[in-house]
């Protein structure tokens, strides 16, 4: 097998596969992190304890479904500031810190799918917190909100995706060709990330915390000192990991990649709402999510946002109405109506 490319391209192959190293990246982030850090906007939730560690979870409200948030790479519960509050007024809201991230305990390894399943199920569990849910999520947190759902289907009663990712937008370069994850073998992963890592990783951003203009600004200034001072331990953090880490935590991915690529992925006539960013300025490859995120159900409407990436952040009202929709259509057991 031909692992291909020249090393002196290598910003412009990590760029073609922006995807894959946001994988990389994303696995890095959940070890070796303090929470103990000063944070100057109260941490809003408790910290409950999963078994010798603890995690944030911050729930508010009453009623049936349960919304749970699912932040992407290097996400908070913070980031949902905008939109929880809101939610909270008509059912139970609930949004969490991944494994080290935020107020929550390091994980007892890199951050993979299969560990955030298994961490948020066991949060919910220790905070007395009860299924159904309908989870709302933005970029990869689609990928671990799908996950959980094959994990525990009848947890699971609808969806409302703000630019999801996609499985098939996960693209490794193999013999000179960009390849879906999911369709690679575990050697195939394996030589991919020796090749990434063969001296030609890029160095630690000098200026790690870059998200304190728009949308981020829309914060308070308290929340996002706050997410500015976690957002920077977790970019440093990042930069701990060893090939042999990413081997191993890449190997996780491609399994849970074709996983979800399978037929036992789709997602029935759950209700599914998926909001499209006008302005999102993406690389083409990952503009794939939505719309196949959207024919995973029976049972979908999509919606084109005047927004950046963060919808949550641009258009939270958006958001807060699309959630409301897919509450009704589980509590209605209806079908989602399209727009005009």
């Amino acid at each position: 097998m031909e692992i291909t490319g020249p090393i002196r391209t290598v910003r412009k192959v990590l760029r073609g596969f922006a995807p894959a190293a946001l994988l990389l990246c994303s696995a890095a982030v959940g070890a070796a992190q303090s929470p103990t850090a000063r944070s100057e906007a109260e941490r809003p939730g408790r910290l409950f304890d999963i078994g010798g560690r603890k995690l944030h979870l911050h729930c508010i409200g009453s009623g049936q479904p349960t919304v749970v948030f699912e932040g992407s790479y290097m996400q908070f519960a913070l980031d949902w500031w905008l939109v929880q509050p809101a939610v909270g007024k008509t059912t139970r809201a609930c949004s969490y810190d991944r494994g080290g991230l935020g107020w929550s305990d390091p994980a007892p390894g890199f951050e993979n799918a299969a560990l955030i399943v298994s961490d948020l199920h066991a949060v919910l569990a220790a905070a007395g917190e009860k299924p159904p849910y309908v989870f709302v999520t933005i970029s990869m947190g689609a990928f671990y909100a799908r996950a959980y759902q094959m994990t525990y289907p009848r947890d699971v009663v609808g969806f409302v995706f703000l630019e999801p990712a996609h499985e098939d937008a996960f693209l490794v370069r193999i013999n000179g060709k960009q390849t879906p994850l999911w369709s690679v073998s575990e050697e195939q992963a394996a030589a991919f990330i020796t090749w990434l890592n063969d001296g030609i990783r890029p160095p630690p951003p000098q200026s790690p915390p870059y998200e304190m203009g728009p949308p981020f600004n829309k914060l308070p200034s308290n929340v996002l000192r706050t997410r500015l001072a976690f957002q920077r331990r977790a970019f440093e953090t990042s930069q701990a990991q060893t090939v042999a880490d990413q081997i191993r935590d890449f190997e996780s991915r491609r399994v849970t990649a074709e996983r979800l690529h399978s037929a036992d992925a789709a997602l029935g006539s759950l209700p599914v709402i998926v909001l499209t960013a006008e302005k999102a300025n993406l690389p083409p490859l990952t503009r794939v999510g939505p719309a196949k995120t959207a024919a995973l159900s029976s049972n979908s409407a999509r919606r084109l946002v005047k927004s950046t990436h963060m919808i949550h952040l641009d258009a939270p009202s958006i958001v807060v109405k699309a959630i409301g929709e897919v509450l009704n259509a589980v509590r209605s057991n209806s079908t989602l109506e399209s727009p005009p």
